[in-house]
């Protein structure tokens, strides 16, 4: 999961024989891909990606909203200002006492809460499929989860969220058809799923669904139907994504492009499905590694970072990201990020980062996926 946060930009600088930039680039590139042009970009070439075909871009009715509840409820951070708060503003503001709203104001809501809006199934008109287990039954109890979901049912209808939808299919359909062209162009999921996997192309074509969230200013967070709604690991990559730039006018157009930081999100949130294989077979390995975790540093206190195997998902995810931008961007993109994401409390990017660039993106004969350099990976931590 990835939030916004302002970080310190203090560290020690990976240590070690690093690769240079232009070799991991080298080793990106030499992937098979037909039809280059230059991308304007990140720095990496573009092509037809194998993904594209597999890749679903919407604004998922459900998760839209559960956002616009928690909006009028008070309970979720401020949008940006656009012509689209504005509209939503314009329709539900009479409905800000509805009694539906009632269970979002009852507690404290995790913005990414609105995952649960893919429980709400139907169009258009919804309902409520309430699942035996999900995690968010830790959060706030069962009831209150239930009576959230059930409300939104009634808010749908008494507010004519449907009439709503209607009125801006235009603009979610230029959103989704925009960005998922950026990212077919551009190759943004292929890139990735080919450092955690198949570096020769070789199954490349990972189903994925990243749903649009206009409200959202918050930043992006991946979705696990298991923990979710304990669905079984079907290997779709899902996440949640906000619009770029930064607050304008209540009259502005929202815009979903892809600039480098919203790459970046991009290839850290499609991470973790990817990173899953590797946490499962490794999991008791990484369990003995646990003196590594700093459980009060604050940074990681305020991003509710608070066991040790979320926090080494954490920073291997960001350590690729790191290594991802230094092949496409250059070795002073690289240390950036990794003095970036040490400000934020994860110690373990310099190691990890350092460790990936130089043995694991140069030797992927030996290591054609990252669930299989695992091993070498906890290895080297146990010395730290």
């Amino acid at each position: 999961m990835l939030r916004t946060l302002t970080v310190s930009l203090s560290l020690l600088l990976c240590s070690g024989r690093a690769v240079s930039s232009q070799v991991a680039r080298d080793r990106l590139n030499a992937i098979p891909t037909p039809h280059r042009t230059k991308a304007s970009i990140v720095g990496i070439d573009t092509v037809n990606s194998p993904v594209s075909s597999m890749l679903t871009v919407e604004v998922h009715p459900g998760m839209e909203l559960l956002a616009i509840m928690a909006y009028l409820g008070g309970r979720y951070p401020a949008p940006l200002d656009s012509k689209y708060k504005s509209d939503v503003w314009a329709h539900f503001k009479s409905f800000r006492n509805h009694p539906a709203l009632d269970s979002v104001k009852a507690g404290p809501l995790y913005p990414d809460f609105t995952e649960l809006g893919l429980l709400l199934r139907g169009s258009p008109v919804l309902a409520v499929t309430l699942p035996d287990t999900s995690h968010w039954f830790e959060t706030f109890r069962r009831s209150r989860m239930s009576a959230i979901l059930r409300g939104a049912v009634q808010f749908a209808k008494d507010t004519r969220y449907a009439a709503f939808r209607r009125a801006h299919a235009a603009e979610y359909s230029q959103w989704t058809s925009i960005l998922k062209a950026e990212l077919t162009k551009n190759d943004v999921l292929g890139r990735v799923e080919r450092f955690y996997r198949a570096p020769n192309g070789a199954g490349v074509g990972a189903e994925v669904r990243l749903y649009l969230e206009p409200l959202n200013n918050w930043g992006a967070h991946q979705i696990d139907p298991v923990r979710l709604e304990g669905a079984p690991a079907d290997g779709i990559v899902r996440f949640q994504f906000g619009p770029d730039g930064e607050a304008a006018l209540p009259d502005s157009p929202l815009s979903f492009s892809m600039d480098n930081r919203q790459v970046a999100t991009v290839w850290h949130e499609a991470g973790h499905a990817f990173v899953r294989p590797l946490m499962n077979e490794q999991k008791a390995r990484i369990a003995t590694l646990s003196r590594l975790f700093d459980s009060t540093n604050v940074n990681l206190k305020r991003q509710e970072v608070k066991t040790w195997e979320y926090a080494f998902e954490e920073n291997l995810v960001r350590s690729v990201v790191a290594v991802m931008i230094g092949a496409a961007r250059g070795q002073k993109a690289m240390d950036a990020e990794v003095m970036s994401q040490v400000g934020g409390g994860f110690g373990l990017v310099p190691v990890m980062a350092e460790l990936l660039q130089r043995e694991y993106l140069t030797n992927r004969d030996a290591y054609p996926s990252l669930e299989q350099f695992g091993a070498r990976l906890l290895e080297v931590l146990a010395t730290k």
